[in-house]
């Protein structure tokens, strides 16, 4: 794995990683911390997280990369999931994380913000590595222009594919999809993937951003783009659960969407939605202080990102015996 110290902060590292160390069986290690013991190799591990901070881009996600791998064995059909946050350039960012977490591969997106279990990052990488140890993997990048709800579907087929190459068909799974956030109608996207996994497969993930720039979004798989949707098929042969929770809270009276295209709200109660915002948020007529998602209301600040947001969870099975 490549070093974040030889990474400086004006550029990204010249320098090749050193070469991993094997551990048997196609698995390799961090060159930062030692194999993992022989005698835990029975039990399954959790998979590791990381994070990191900082202005670069680059030399946050190898940081968080490298912490989430950590000494763990790394295979070549393992997956690190990287958020990066903050950044209005994070593409040479992926780059060096694929380099870092080779030869596990890197699913990655832009975003508005990132939490661990242990702190919010507002501007920086947030990383966690799936093993394949213990999980079947399955990985694939669309384009979703012209068809959102056929591209998403066959990226959906592809990752399920794989993860069924790897021992057949699992008995539990979940597919994780990373979408562009300025893509359309999000729902479009959900439906191509809903139209291979059933009810029976629960579908988490969510949308990239841009810091609120309203400009484009990154989705990172293999290749970088600006208009794609990642499907990670997770199968399992112990029990997956999902958890949703939000925060959110009534502001203002219940309105009634009057006018709408596709998922843009363009009047609420009879008034431009605009306008019916800033009375239903109190923010008087100079400024807009809040955003709409779906037709619900959410604040923002400056300094900690976003509040009464909803969070979708997936619980991973708990480390077992190998049989």
């Amino acid at each position: 794995m490549a070093e974040s110290a030889n990474l400086p902060s004006s550029a990204p590292s010249s320098a090749n990683p050193p070469p991993p160390e094997a551990v048997g069986n196609g698995a390799v290690t961090s060159g930062r911390a030692p194999a993992v013991d022989r005698l835990e190799e029975r039990w399954i591990d959790p998979p590791g997280v990381g994070s990191a901070f900082g202005d670069d881009p680059r030399r946050a996600a190898v940081e968080a990369v490298e912490q989430a791998l950590g000494g763990r064995e790394v295979r070549p059909r393992d997956v690190v999931l990287l958020f990066s946050a903050g950044y209005e350039e994070p593409v040479e960012g992926f780059q060096l994380a694929q380099r870092a977490a080779a030869p596990a591969r890197v699913a990655a997106c832009s975003s508005d913000g990132a939490f661990t279990a242990g702190r919010q990052v507002a501007h920086g990488c947030c990383a966690i590595h799936l093993s394949s140890a213990h999980l079947r993997l399955g990985l694939a990048l669309a384009e979703l222009a012209p068809d959102l709800a056929g591209a998403t579907r066959r990226a959906t087929e592809l990752a399920r594919a794989e993860a069924q190459s790897a021992g057949g068909e699992p008995t539990h799974a979940a597919l994780v999809l990373l979408s562009d956030g300025l893509a359309g109608d999000q729902w479009e996207i959900v439906r191509g993937a809903y139209e291979v996994t059933g009810a029976a497969v629960p579908i988490v993930g969510g949308a990239a951003g841009d810091d609120l720039r309203i400009s484009r979004t990154y989705q990172h798989a293999g290749r970088t783009t600006t208009n794609g949707v990642i499907a990670l098929w997770l199968g399992t042969e112990e029990p997956l659960a999902v958890g949703v929770a939000h925060g959110w809270r009534p502001i203002g009276a219940p309105m009634l969407v009057t006018r709408a295209e596709g998922n843009v709200i363009l009047e609420l109660d009879g008034r431009p939605a605009r306008d019916a915002q800033r009375i239903a948020t109190a923010c008087g007529t100079t400024r807009l202080c809040g955003f709409f998602t779906y037709g619900e209301f959410g604040r923002i600040t400056g300094t900690t990102g976003f509040h009464n947001a909803s969070v979708a969870v997936l619980a991973l099975p708990a480390a077992e015996p190998r049989p």
